[in-house]
């Protein structure tokens, strides 16, 4: 399989891809830059059409000479007018086409990193609410008090659910991008030469790191959820990942020694192209894309339906304002 960057984000996308799953972007691999030859030939075609017609109108009402004396100098006129108006033109759609191109799309990584973002926000705010009106509330006594307080308890971790829940699907996409990052690595190691192979291997180092980071924040958020599905397939899947990545490590280091003790006899003939592990790592689903973001989508849906659901219920203010005017 062959990838290419996004020309908007550097994400890897194929060339069946009609859009970027990372940034959105339609047609990740077709420049941005307006091409003015698209929309000019349709002005310029509209010129000529109106010239000719012009000639024609003079010839018909002035004759021939009327056509070089007035008609040529119009055309002339027209000619240049019609050609700003190409430019102008030309210019305004490319600059639409580009805009289109680029609108937010519901189903990108960023899209929706950026909806998580808002939901955390919102969630925060929410979340300090509570704890704001708990504190205040330990003033008050009596039994009513205690009711309104233990009501205050449990609501609070709601918020607290859904915040850990939002974070575990950034860390979800964060995951899915270290994902792709690695994908194109496992592709056509034999052709690499012994510095390209270096380059790959910083990036599979700093991959690994990230891996290990992933891990532990998603630590955090299994101190709320605990051992929740969501929090159980990603932690597999980050597990995966680093043991993928270690294994690529050895056959790139693999491919490495190849390289650097080909040459030797009678070494060469007992030297592999491919090292045994890579083989392995491109029958695995670890690197798979569509599965990947298909899986992330999914759930995302399912978790936003769950948001929407406890948005809209009135249940706790409502229990709250019938304990405190309870007589």
């Amino acid at each position: 399989m062959t990838y290419y960057k996004c020309i908007e984000c550097a994400f890897n996308v194929t060339g069946s891809d009609e859009r970027c799953a990372n940034c959105g972007i339609l047609r990740p691999l077709e420049s941005l830059t307006v091409r003015k030859e698209e929309y000019a030939g349709v002005i310029t075609g509209i010129a000529i059409v109106s010239i000719v017609l012009l000639a024609l109108f003079f010839a018909l009402q002035v004759g021939i000479g009327g056509v070089v004396c007035c008609a040529l100098p119009a055309g002339i006129v027209l000619l240049g007018f019609f050609g700003r108006i190409s430019k102008v033109v030309s210019d305004a759609l490319g600059h639409r086409d580009t805009a289109n191109r680029k609108t937010p799309h519901p189903e990108s990584l960023e899209y929706k990193a950026n909806l998580i973002s808002h939901r955390i926000s919102e969630l925060s705010k929410r979340e300090q609410q509570l704890i704001a009106v708990l504190d205040k509330s330990r003033e008050n006594t009596g039994e009513k008090w205690e009711q309104v307080r233990a009501t205050l308890k449990t609501s609070i971790q709601t918020p607290q659910r859904q915040l850990a829940r939002y974070s575990a699907k950034s860390l979800e996409i964060e995951t899915v991008r270290l994902q792709n990052k690695l994908a194109p690595l496992i592709y056509d190691t034999d052709r690499l030469s012994y510095e390209q192979i270096d380059g790959h291997l910083k990036i599979v180092e700093d991959a690994q790191t990230k891996a290990v980071t992933l891990g532990k924040q998603l630590d955090e958020q299994r101190k709320v959820l605990g051992n929740a599905p969501e929090i159980a397939e990603l932690s597999e899947r980050i597990a995966e990942i680093r043991e993928s990545i270690r294994k690529l490590c050895d056959a790139l280091v693999g491919q490495q020694a190849v390289l650097a003790l080909k040459g030797i006899t009678p070494l060469d003939d007992a030297l592999n192209p491919i090292s045994p592990p890579m083989a392995a790592i491109r029958e695995s689903e670890v690197f798979n894309m569509q599965v990947a973001i298909t899986d992330f989508s999914t759930s995302f849906d399912e978790l936003e339906s769950e948001y929407a659901r406890v948005q809209s219920e009135e249940d706790v203010a409502q229990k709250v304002n019938e304990i405190i005017n309870r007589d």
